[in-house]
């Protein structure tokens, strides 16, 4: 019974966190489908299957949606990362993931007086995006750019 009922908190947990995954999404759509309604002239909303295209056939460009992007969620995608969307959806699954403005996951209640020792590992702040080439905030090395030295 005891194993029963953490499964199914364990389910519902990850119910609840794609549920405000998918309501963050349908967000971004509604603010994209609200800055680029002047362009678009559709009788019917955005869907997150829908074709990227279809913002470049109404004449909205890739670089456009990009700069908005970075300008209204603070982003840091490139337009390599917004042309290799071909769909709404994996556009707003992007800035979701990347975007400060959304939340990732509820906060995690910390008490105090329990575990210190791993409440206090928790809070360390660690650089580890700046190291991931998968990450928004990449940073590559100084001169990795650079030819070697000879």
């Amino acid at each position: 019974l005891v194993m029963s009922l953490l499964i199914f908190f364990s389910f519902y947990i990850g119910w609840l966190l794609g549920a405000a995954r998918r309501t963050q999404k349908y967000r971004f759509l509604k603010d994209l489908e609200d800055w680029c309604g002047c362009y678009l002239n559709l009788d019917r909303p955005l869907r997150l299957s829908d074709e990227f295209s279809i913002l470049e056939d109404c004449s909205v460009t890739a670089l456009a949606v990009r700069n908005w992007c970075n300008r209204v969620y603070s982003t840091g995608l490139d337009l390599r990362a917004v042309q290799d969307c071909s769909t709404l959806g994996d556009l707003a699954e992007s800035i979701v993931c990347t975007s400060p403005v959304f939340t990732t996951a509820p906060p995690k209640y910390r008490s105090w007086h329990s575990d210190v020792y791993f409440n206090f590992l928790e809070h360390v702040p660690c650089n580890v995006h700046r190291h991931d080439m998968g990450s928004a905030l990449y940073e590559p090395p100084a001169a990795a750019s650079l030819p070697p030295a000879s």
